[in-house]
């Protein structure tokens, strides 16, 4: 049981939702007689420490590719996936999400480099902290339409990442065909060991067969050397 602006508000548990529309209070323990103050505002900072994790882990994934698919001509040596179409296909996909403009806004943010995350030479996002508090400060709701609307960044990424990861989806489906591969690959050579086996099993009768025929034609000619 708590008040509220003078008013008594019921829940079953400690977690009340319906007291201000938007927001949920957990009540941590009874205080009596003590009004405590609950300020509801824009927190920015969260913002953009989150944005700052997301290139982040961003550089982290471009890095992690970039590994798995280069080639070095020097050692000649290639990474694991270089050539694969998959791998190169999600790294451009994820790019164009992130880079290119949403055309279904209209405000004064329509990409994520309005708002300061570009990307530099290497392939990496690079995050300028300036732009982004301009842009925070300049016209939030933008900013989170950007970021978080019906058509915004987030879900767009969010649909391309779940194609990706799905059951069914292109990861999947890859890896499948690996699998399926491999096991080709083991047929193929259970396959082959028996007819190796067969081929060695054949040459060692016919090494035999021949090895009696020599034996024959010694002994012929030790018997045509005696009566010579």
């Amino acid at each position: 049981h708590i008040l509220v602006d003078g008013f008594d508000v019921y829940s079953a548990t400690n977690v009340i939702e319906d007291a201000i529309q938007g927001v949920t209070i957990t009540a941590v323990e009874a205080n009596p007689g003590v009004t405590e103050s609950l300020s509801v505002g824009i927190n920015k900072s969260a913002i953009k420490e989150n944005l700052t994790l997301f290139v982040e882990n961003f550089n982290a994934l471009a890095e992690t590719l970039d590994f798995l698919t280069k080639y070095d001509p020097e050692t000649q040596e290639a990474g694991l996936l270089t050539g694969d179409s998959t791998t190169r296909f999600i790294e451009t996909q994820l790019r164009r999400t992130i880079t290119s403009a949403v055309s279904e806004l209209t405000g004064s943010f329509t990409s994520m480099a309005s708002l300061g995350i570009t990307t530099q030479r290497d392939g990496t996002l690079k995050l300028d902290s300036t732009k982004l508090d301009k842009a925070l400060n300049s016209n939030f709701d933008d900013v989170a339409e950007l970021l978080g609307g019906e058509n915004g960044v987030a879900k767009k990424l969010g649909t391309t990442l779940n194609n990706f990861l799905k059951t069914g989806g292109l990861i999947s489906s890859r890896n499948n065909t690996f699998l399926s591969q491999l096991k080709d690959i083991d047929e193929q050579r259970e396959k082959l060991e028996l007819r190796m086996t067969s081929y060695e099993d054949r040459l060692r009768r016919q090494y035999s067969a021949l090895d009696l025929i020599v034996a024959n034609l010694n002994s012929t000619g030790d018997y045509i050397s005696q009566q010579m």
